[in-house]
């Protein structure tokens, strides 16, 4: 029986770990609403002077804020049940072909001789991700 869509799931969470994949979280919107409210916030109570404070405050919580990451395999637990397939479709593509029938076995291999096969699927995850989810990897 070969590897099933769950266990192969748990393979591409523990190399994303192992791998130490993480996406970066977009914060640049909320960076700004919280630079503008600052900005605002200071301008209401103290006048001209009440900007430049409230927009240095808020540029400051703002940067404070930015490039937060979040592990690969986090979001992979989250993506809906039509993402998950296509995210497996490509993957089943890459190891199918060299018919695993155990997790475990497919494991080992990738972390011993087959580190040419985890490359392939850690490639194959990174562009998914960027392609169809738009999101940025730092490896």
């Amino acid at each position: 029986m070969p590897v099933s869509s769950r266990d192969l799931e748990r393979v591409i969470e523990v190399i994303a770990d192992k791998e130490q994949l993480k996406i970066t979280v977009d914060s640049s919107v909320k960076g700004g609403i919280i630079a503008g409210v600052a900005t605002g916030i200071g301008g209401l109570l103290l006048g001209p002077i009440g900007l430049a404070i409230g927009g240095a405050v808020g540029g400051t919580a703002a940067y404070a804020t930015s490039g937060e990451f979040k592990p690969v395999s986090e979001v992979l637990r989250t993506l809906d049940y039509q993402q998950k397939e296509k995210l497996l479709i490509i993957v089943t593509d890459i190891v199918d072909k060299l018919e695993w029938y155990d997790s475990i076995a497919l494991l080992r291999y990738l972390n011993g001789d087959g580190g040419w096969l985890r490359e392939r699927i850690i490639t194959a995850m990174i562009d998914f991700l960027k392609d169809e989810l738009k999101m940025t990897i730092k490896h």
